[in-house]
């Protein structure tokens, strides 16, 4: 492998890594006891967030470096994502003051499917443009 190559794979690949890097730290570490937060469940904004960030960037490294239609990407992106986001809930069990929790695991799946559809939607507009204007 060339350092050209290596270059290129972190380019394309680095983002996913990192973003499902930073999910497993923060669901790897003791959660901290603040009380209740101020406003109810939300929490499971910022799993959405964190599971649609990772289907994004899973999505763009998947298109990038593969030839796989975009409604292949998009699945991709959301089956790779909700399974990652289930399995760190049940590495949760093992982390003292934190639980596995289905409504977690939920939140995590809607933010991939809301990512993977938005994504979806985006490549397709874009590649319609590219059909329609002049070369």
């Amino acid at each position: 492998m060339t350092l050209r190559t290596l270059g290129r794979a972190l380019w394309v690949w680095g983002p996913a890594v990192g973003c499902v890097a930073a999910i497993h730290y923060g669901s790897a570490a003791p959660r901290l006891v603040l009380g209740a937060p101020i406003v109810p469940h939300s929490d499971k904004v910022l799993h959405a967030a964190a599971y649609g960030l990772f289907a994004v960037l899973l999505a763009r490294a998947v298109r990038v470096s593969c030839r796989v239609p975009d409604a292949g990407v998009a699945a991709l992106a959301f089956v790779a994502a909700t399974l990652w986001g289930g399995i760190e809930e049940c590495l949760q069990m093992a982390v003292p003051t934190r639980s596995c929790e289905l409504a977690d695991a939920l939140a995590n799946a809607v933010g991939a499917a809301l990512a993977a559809a938005a994504w979806l939607w985006v490549a397709v507009w874009l590649a319609r443009r590219r059909a329609r204007s002049p070369r």
